[in-house]
């Protein structure tokens, strides 16, 4: 192999080590950030969750006075 040969393959592997580095990069960044965006998300449903439950069970429980007169 010459050498001129030799130079282009190396440079064509750091290329390809380089451009997989960024690709992980920044996938793990966009996992961070949705895995944060999901956490909160997810936080705020079982808080809504609750609310509406907590509602309903003191809905159920002032109509049942109502309901046995």
């Amino acid at each position: 192999m010459l050498v001129s040969e030799q130079i282009e393959s190396v440079d064509r592997e750091e290329l390809k080590q380089q451009n997989h580095i960024h690709k992980d990069t920044e996938y793990s960044e966009e996992t961070t950030i949705y895995g944060h965006i999901n956490q909160h998300m997810e936080k705020n449903i079982s808080n809504t969750l609750h609310e509406i439950y907590d509602a309903l069970m003191s809905y159920n429980e002032s109509e049942q006075p109502m309901a046995s007169t």
